[in-house]
């Protein structure tokens, strides 16, 4: 009689010694041995290299191999999602141990789903597993929900403008966004368009300046605090009405371009008539000033750009545009 199970995998020969004696303590010996004859035997784990996937991963995306453990070496295996979870329609095995997601997973809408698997070895016997896969959470870029894209304006007046929450999105949860107002040239703000960090508020103010031009594009940029960003396209248009930024007379500026020196070819202005004479870059920054009119300017000290020279004179305004190389 056996006193314990016996497996061919561990152990195929087992050797039984026999002893017999007669009523004169005469003693013979004899050994048996004892084959184990092999039997399959079911399935006894299934195992995934990896549990995870990143949100976002394109349908067929990989997740990880499966394996077996099974007592008979070399044994063949078949893998199939059985029935036992809802969530076996968002993979599939492909190439015979593959397991894969059929589409693309959010994990702000589910970070996890529970499959159900059955391995089947040659002879039939199967053994089936359920097993859990995290979805793994990933940085989302903000998105723009409602743009702001036009701004009119007169030159004669001032805008503000309060950066709302309803703006923006993010999916991410709690993700705090920063916000940054640039010219879409990346250059800095001119000093007629200031924005408050703090308060999130953009104060457009073109009052008693002379513009370079009457369109700017300005860029409004959410980051989110993995460094994604998204941005706000805002084009501001002014109508120039009156004022300083009347263009009014043009006249000729010669070289132009020019390097270091212009010359201003004007309409006869008597000095008496206290001029005022500027020079604004094209971010409507004043460069230079003079209370008197120039007939010549040296410009060595700017830097290379398209200027604008606005002259004010007993109510007429003129002007003349140059390029310094």
């Amino acid at each position: 009689v056996l006193s314990n199970r016996v497996n061919y995998e561990e152990q195929a020969i087992y050797s039984v010694d026999f002893e017999a004696k007669d009523i004169f303590d005469q003693k013979v010996f004899t050994r048996i041995n004892l084959t184990t004859t092999d039997v399959n035997d079911a399935p006894e784990d299934i195992l995934l290299s990896n549990h995870s996937i990143n949100e976002n991963s394109a349908g067929g995306g990989i997740i990880g191999a499966l394996s077996t453990i099974d007592q008979d070496a070399n044994d063949q295996f078949q893998y199939e999602l059985t029935d036992g979870s809802a969530d076996n329609e968002f993979f599939a095995i492909t190439n015979g141990n593959t397991l894969r997601s059929t589409e693309a997973f959010n994990f702000e809408e589910k970070n996890s789903y529970n499959i159900a698997i059955r391995v089947t070895d040659a002879a039939g016997a199967s053994f089936t597993k359920n097993m859990e896969i995290e979805v793994l959470n990933l940085n989302e870029a903000p998105q723009l929900l409602s743009p702001v894209s036009n701004i009119e304006l007169r030159n004669d007046e001032s805008k503000f403008i309060q950066i709302e929450n309803s703006w923006f999105t993010d999916e991410d949860f709690n993700d705090a966004l920063s916000y940054r107002l640039a010219l879409a040239n990346g250059a800095d703000l001119p000093n007629w368009i200031r924005y408050a960090s703090d308060t999130r508020a953009i104060v457009i103010d073109p009052r008693d300046i002379q513009l370079a031009q009457d369109e700017y594009v300005l860029h409004l940029i959410a980051t989110d605090q993995g460094g994604l960003s998204v941005t706000n396209i805002m084009r501001i248009s002014i109508s120039i009405v009156s004022g300083l930024n009347e263009r009014g007379i043009a006249f000729n500026i010669y070289p132009n371009p020019a390097h270091d020196h212009i010359n201003l070819e004007l309409p006869q202005i008597r000095q008496t008539e206290t001029p005022n004479t500027r020079i604004v870059n094209m971010m409507g920054q004043i460069v230079k000033q003079y209370d008197f009119v120039p007939t010549g300017l040296n410009i060595s000290d700017l830097r290379p750009g398209v200027y604008i020279i606005y002259i004010r004179a007993k109510g007429q305004s003129y002007w003349g545009r140059f390029i310094k190389n």
